[in-house]
């Protein structure tokens, strides 16, 4: 794995709201197969980082580069179409279109029909109360299933690398156990995860490596047991007597 190029690099990353400048000098490698979480107080940019990273923002940097090609000049839609999906915060599903609207949506730029049939079927034996749910308004579903259908309306693209941010954000405990369950297995299929988690004690369980941010700045990295034993992260993200 150490020999392996990464997958995504992000090399000194800023980006402003107007005057404000929201990321001074972020940067991050993720390879391929690996789960990486990124973590931090409310505030210190990682919604924005991943905002930069597909496009939906602008942004100044010194690389953004995507198994070898530059994002920076791509639209979002190019960023989907060169393998990387995102699920944003807020879930942001199309309300009132059904569940199965809603996935097919994912797929609108592939054109391979029997593969998106059948990666309408794993979606479904993935998450199977989309299944159940598949005519239902996705504006009816709760939280937890509306976060669902958002991890399987993005790989409904068939990504190499999946984005997702705060997908445990106001969700019944028992779901979210159930949605982190999803991303472990979709990462033991071999797909590559970049994780925004406000449970950062979750994430760091299930990741080879994270990166902690600080008003706009990566200040911490390591592996995910390298973070979960660091005193810092202990005290300020995990809790006491952690």
């Amino acid at each position: 794995m150490s020999g392996q190029a990464p997958l995504l690099i992000v090399d000194e990353l800023r980006a402003n709201y107007g005057a404000v400048e929201a990321l001074h000098n972020v940067s991050l490698e993720v390879r391929e197969g690996e789960i990486v979480s990124v973590v931090g107080a409310n505030g210190a940019g990682k919604s924005t980082a991943l905002r930069c990273i597909s496009r939906l923002m602008d942004s100044r940097s010194k690389r953004i580069e995507f198994k070898g090609r530059d994002l920076r000049s791509l639209s979002p839609s190019d960023v989907v179409a060169a393998g990387l999906a995102h699920v944003p915060e807020g879930r942001q599903v199309f309300s009132r279109l059904t569940v199965r609207e809603n996935l097919e949506l994912g797929a609108y730029l592939r054109r391979d029909s029997s593969g998106i049939a059948n990666d309408l079927r794993s979606v479904e034996t993935l998450f199977p109360i989309l299944a159940e749910r598949r005519t239902q308004h996705a504006g009816t579903l709760s939280g937890g299933e509306q976060q669902m259908l958002a991890i399987g309306r993005a790989m409904m693209s068939r990504p190499s690398l999946l984005m997702m941010d705060e997908p445990s954000m106001g969700i019944a405990p028992i779901l979210v156990a159930r949605i982190f369950a999803a991303v472990r297995e979709l990462a033991s299929r071999g797909l590559t995860v970049l994780l925004v988690e406000q449970n950062a004690r979750a994430a760091l369980k299930m990741s080879r490596r994270g990166y902690v941010l600080e008003t706009g700045r990566t200040t911490i990295t390591g592996t995910g047991e390298e973070l979960l034993a660091d005193v810092r992260v202990r005290n300020a993200y995990l809790g006491e007597g952690v």
